[in-house]
């Protein structure tokens, strides 16, 4: 088997392997960021009591 088969394949399973985990990690961060600045203008115009 040539080196370049052995490099390739390397690449193709790290691409399949982590890009969900880094997809994840940026929509989690997306969301945590939107439910920030929607608790965060909720208080600013006072609608928490609690």
């Amino acid at each position: 088997v040539p080196d370049y088969y052995i490099g390739i394949a390397t690449r193709e399973s790290i691409i399949l392997e982590f890009s969900p985990t880094i997809i994840c990690l940026i929509l989690s961060g997306k969301v945590g960021s939107n439910i920030a600045s929607t608790l965060g203008s909720m208080r600013v115009s006072e609608q928490i009591d609690a």
